[in-house]
């Protein structure tokens, strides 16, 4: 029983280490097999019907270890700052003066998310 706990040990505390998850209000992020993927709602669609059913739209974007940092990084620049744009190949955050929620936005294609001051502190918590 000592060596089965000894070679399953290492593997679960790995599996730990290396799953991020986190879920905010409109947003999740969720890290498997090192790669993790923001899912969130869309703000730029009211959503829609299939039958009888109200069906939300949805974002996605995936990240491997090296892009997350990158986002982590992008994601503490962009929340010092009042108004700002980053805009990389997969994604834009947007942050605007005007927003009296200081959220941060984030915009992959056509689909527009949205993150809380709150929700972006305690995402770079996790970092």
């Amino acid at each position: 029983m000592k060596k089965l706990f000894l070679i399953v040990t290492p593997f679960f505390f790995n599996t730990l280490l290396h799953s991020q998850n986190f879920e905010g209000a409109t947003f999740k992020l969720k890290t498997e097999n090192q790669i993790s993927t923001i899912t969130f709602e869309d703000d730029n669609s009211d959503g829609y019907y299939l039958d009888g059913q109200f069906m939300k739209s949805f974002g996605r974007v995936s990240f491997t270890k090296s892009e997350l940092d990158d986002f982590f990084v992008n994601l503490k620049k962009i929340s010092k700052k009042s108004e700002a744009t980053i805009t990389t190949e997969k994604y834009t955050l947007d942050k605007y003066d005007w927003d009296s929620t200081k959220s941060t936005y984030i915009t992959v294609g056509e689909k527009i998310g949205e993150m809380s001051k709150a929700e972006v502190t305690k995402l770079l918590k996790l970092k």
